[in-house]
């Protein structure tokens, strides 16, 4: 009995068929690669620029590495202090030590993630207030909205907790922008 097709039927079924191809052609559809280019520049010059805080009495702590990344180091390769490291089970506070600046195009959302070997013994503040005062040493800061020009800053609390002279600490400090 259905052997015999109507054209109205054959267009019916064949302009959904064409339909479906269409709709199926425009969501695969590409239009071609496209460009995408970014300096690569160092932690001061980014976007996101991380440098030390002048205003910090601890900026001599901080250097920036041939990798153009800055590094903090508390030990005898600072040539302000004439000490060499923190005391075993000493915990040192060095708020404020770096500053965060906006350098893009619209306010970001500041986050900052510690990890490493010892990042038990690293904690920070994060603050975006302009007279610098740090919140609470925590490893785990809320991030921080940072308008465009405006700044951010952060301290780094380090312990010395089940360590021995000679030994050391290493954290990593990883500054997220979204």
């Amino acid at each position: 009995m259905f052997a015999r097709t109507t054209p109205g039927w054959a267009m019916l079924i064949g302009a959904a068929a064409l339909s479906v191809a269409l709709v199926t052609a425009f969501t695969d559809g590409s239009t071609g690669a496209r460009t995408v280019t970014a300096s690569v520049v160092t932690d001061t010059n980014s976007y996101l620029a991380i440098e030390e805080n002048a205003n910090s009495p601890h900026d001599g702590f901080l250097t920036e590495a041939a990798s153009g990344k800055l590094t903090i180091a508390f030990d005898a390769n600072n040539l302000d202090a004439a000490g060499d490291g923190i005391n075993p089970d000493g915990a040192y506070e060095f708020d404020a030590i770096v500053k965060i600046t906006n350098k893009g195009t619209a306010t970001r959302s500041v986050d900052i993630t510690i990890g490493g070997t010892d990042s038990s013994l690293c904690t920070v503040a994060l603050t975006a207030a302009e007279d610098q005062s740090a919140e609470t040493y925590t490893s785990n800061p809320a991030p921080v909205s940072v308008a465009v020009a405006a700044n951010a800053y952060l301290g780094v609390k380090v312990a010395g907790t089940s360590k021995t002279a000679g030994e050391s600490v290493a954290c990593t400090i990883t500054v997220t922008g979204a």
